[in-house]
């Protein structure tokens, strides 16, 4: 799998993460620099890091192999957004971008809750300046609906081969994507391949079911090959 810039033939500028898991292309770096490397984003953030580097890459969020390695990039302040690790030096690093929820420590076997991580990925993005989310292959548990409020800048939801599960009992959209206030926008929502089974959610007067997309007020809204 790529991921990165520069000439993907170029096979010299791979590296393996983890076998048979992520191919991490580094074209995007120049020769002189400095990169570490650690199991997950938690030994990161113990770990004190030479002053000399400048990116360091993980293979996973909380374990080794979960769909959330990664490339941080440091940078001279705290990021505004949740893509970030302090490493025990004080120095700050950002998620490089675009953004997959699983690096925000959604769970794809739908055991736990990926409701808080997929809101972060998307808040993270349009931190940014906008862009795309990924939802990598696996089944993602939604307990509570995904509301980032208003969302100022176009965004685009990619699934990979993915599904979310409303929880029993949810009523309230899965993915949420109003803004706060009840004003068309400037932006374009664009999701990808959406699968997303409401089946065990309930409507606000019982019935079985619950809605599966709100994305109203955007300029464009584009939702390709939905299976909902």
């Amino acid at each position: 799998r790529y991921s990165g810039t520069g000439d993907e033939t170029d096979e010299a500028t791979w590296i393996t993460v983890t076998p048979g898991a992520y191919l991490l292309h580094l074209g995007n770096l120049s020769p002189a620099t400095s990169l570490e490397t650690f199991a997950t984003r938690t030994a990161a953030a113990a770990a004190s890091i030479s002053s000399g580097v400048t990116y360091f890459m993980t293979a996973g969020y909380s374990a080794v192999g979960d769909r959330g390695d990664g490339l941080y990039e440091k940078v001279g302040s705290e990021p505004s957004h949740a893509g970030k690790v302090q490493s025990t030096d004080g120095a700050w690093w950002e998620l490089v971008p675009p953004y997959r929820i699983t690096q925000f420590g959604a769970d794809s076997s739908g055991t736990n809750d990926c409701s808080t991580a997929f809101k972060n990925a998307l808040l993270a993005t349009v931190a940014v300046g906008g862009g795309k989310v990924i939802v990598p292959r696996g089944t993602y548990k939604v307990s509570a609906s995904i509301q980032p409020g208003t969302i100022a800048g176009d965004i685009i939801i990619e699934f990979e081969g993915a599904k979310l599960v409303a929880a029993t009992g949810l009523h309230d959209p899965v993915l949420d994507l109003r803004p706060s206030a009840s004003a068309i926008t400037d932006y374009t929502c664009r999701i990808i391949n959406p699968k997303i089974d409401c089946s065990a959610g309930t409507t606000a007067v019982g019935t079985d079911g619950c809605t599966a997309i709100n994305a109203q007020y955007y300029r464009q809204l584009i939702i390709e090959n939905p299976d909902l």
